[in-house]
Formats: structure tokens, C-alpha cells, sequence
């Protein structure tokens, strides 16, 4: 993902939710962009949310090897 939206990574985060609907993490590690942090925010409400770089790169390409992506 090149350009990371806050409302691109509310879609991925959504689809996590929807693909594991009793996940519901306490704390979560994203990269440092404000879109990642404020998206999952929203979509975990009561998550604490702490810094690492790279974080939403690497879950898409898990994603994607996976072969969890739509087409």
C-alpha cells in the first residue's frame, strides 16, 4: 500500500474483523502514520495503540500470501 488512507485502513481493518469476528485486541503495534493509528481506533474501539514502523506493509503482504485478498 502506497498511499495509506485513514479510510483504506479502516477497509482492512473491518475485513480482519469480519474474517475473525471475535477478535477484539486490548492493544495493538502499527506503524507510526497517522491514518493506521486512527483507523484502528475506530474500528477497535478500546484498543491502546503503540509505534512500529512498517506494521501495516507487513499485514498486507501476509494478506496477500495468504490468499485472503478480494479480487
Amino acid at each position: 500500500m502506497t498511499r495509506k488512507t485513514e479510510a483504506l485502513c479502516v477497509k482492512v481493518f473491518e475485513k480482519m474483523q469480519e474474517l475473525a469476528p471475535q477478535f477484539s485486541p486490548s492493544s495493538a503495534m502499527t506503524d507510526f502514520e497517522e491514518a493506521s493509528v486512527s483507523a484502528f481506533r475506530r474500528v477497535f474501539r478500546d484498543v491502546t495503540v503503540t509505534g512500529w514502523f512498517s506494521f501495516l506493509q507487513s499485514i498486507i503482504k501476509r494478506i496477500h500470501k495468504l490468499g485472503l485478498k478480494d479480487e
